[in-house]
């Protein structure tokens, strides 16, 4: 049966993340019970608030959820958004935040000035830190990635003052989208109006790029290195790099180091990518090769300042229409989706900046690869087999909307 070891990889990779949703909330109900005593000696009978950060994770929620549930008196303490947050107001009351420094900005401003002060306990999704620096006391509850990880300053995007924060990542992908549909309906446009009006001359300046048979480079073992291609190759990861980094720029970073720490993560998660192409086009008798698309560059450059990047910075060229074309692309993708997995358990449990821009990529590329419209791959699958297009898609959708709107 074609496909059956990719299915297989895929079926085990959602069994997975569907059997530890279970192991997760149990573990973080028992780190609940851990922290009730400490909580109600810290708390005592003084006032309270709880601050929740304007980009608190779905973890953190979820550990913050676990623990109202073992300690009754919070359903008593009112919420407020760190944006609505008063010091003035709330002066000499025990501050609860929902979020680490990273998602909530009075978390950030917090460790900052009280760092010596803090007493950290490490949970099984996070930590919860306590601070006591006699004119102030503060909990602060936050996943892993609250501490270690970067964050997605939303508020970079043009969208934001339209839009809430957490909105911002769809409403960037539904105006992508229309940037893109647009474009393909301008494109069409002009193409029948050149065909009515302009002379064959001009048609040929204009049809999409054809593959060239003679190139620069050499072939080894049967597998075709172009120079050309592997130059479209770094400039689209450069493109996709740049463009996705946009969104976590933020006032004291060190954005050199970033962009080519980001750049250079993009280029190994394409050049794997396109290596697995290659050598499978040599098993299938296959010819292809990536070429720029600069206007999909555009638009994957707008899309990123909007605040949800797309990978339209490049296409693959046939020589002709292939039979395993959409096999081909649904292993390199499942492929692709299999390492995000593996970036995702490695954030989860020790963030670092690598291994986040890595989850990021590979999931972007993967999930955009696997819409089933033109220049995505996903097209050519959908139309090879439509249910293991369907099988592929469905948790990448979810691992997408969880990690980039929730």
């Amino acid at each position: 049966m074609p496909g059956r070891k990719s299915l297989l990889l895929l079926a085990f990779m959602a069994v997975f993340l569907i059997a530890s949703a279970p192991f997760a909330s149990a573990d973080m109900m028992a780190d609940a019970e851990a922290l009730k005593g400490k909580l109600s000696d810290f708390v005592g009978a003084n006032e309270a608030v709880i601050v929740k950060g304007s980009y608190t994770s779905v973890t953190e929620n979820a550990l913050f959820y676990a623990v109202s549930k073992t300690y009754d008196e919070l359903s008593d303490i009112p919420v407020v958004d760190e944006k609505e947050y008063d010091p003035a107001a709330w002066k000499g009351k025990v501050i609860i935040l929902i979020g680490g420094p990273v998602q909530n900005g009075i978390s950030r401003e917090l460790m900052k000035k009280y760092a010596d002060n803090a007493e950290e306990i490490k949970l099984s999704a996070g930590r919860a830190v306590f601070i006591d620096a006699g004119d102030i006391k503060a909990i602060i509850f936050s996943d892993n990635e609250g501490f270690d990880g970067i964050r997605k300053a939303r508020e970079n995007s043009p969208l934001a003052p339209l839009v809430s924060p957490e909105m911002v990542p769809v409403a960037a992908t539904g105006v992508g989208t229309g940037l893109l549909i647009f474009w393909k309906f301008l494109a069409g446009l002009l193409t029948k109006v050149m065909k009515f009006k302009a002379a064959s001359k001009i048609m040929k300046k204009v049809k999409k790029r054809e593959l060239k048979k003679s190139f620069l480079g050499k072939t080894i073992r049967g597998v075709r290195i172009k120079v050309r291609e592997w130059a479209s190759i770094l400039i689209s990861a450069l493109i996709f790099a740049v463009s996705l980094s946009y969104i976590y720029l933020s006032p004291g970073m060190d954005i050199p180091v970033f962009l080519l720490l980001t750049v250079l993560v993009n280029f190994i998660v394409y050049s794997i990518r396109h290596g697995m192409r290659l050598v499978l086009d040599k098993h299938y008798g296959h010819h292809t090769e990536y070429h720029i698309w600069y206007k999909g560059a555009i638009i994957t450059a707008i899309t990123g300042w909007l605040g949800n990047t797309f990978s339209l910075a490049g296409y693959i060229v046939g020589e002709k229409k292939e039979e395993n074309e959409g096999k081909v692309s649904f292993i390199i993708n499942m492929a692709t989706f299999a390492a995000f997995i593996v970036f995702w358990i490695w954030n989860f449990l020790e963030p670092n900046l690598i291994v986040h821009m890595a989850m990021l990529l590979t999931l972007a590329i993967a999930f955009l690869q696997m819409l089933p419209v033109s220049p995505f791959s996903g097209k050519g699958i959908f139309g090879w087999n439509k249910k293991l297009w369907m099988v592929g898609f469905a948790p990448l959708l979810i691992a997408y909307v969880l990690v980039n709107v929730i």
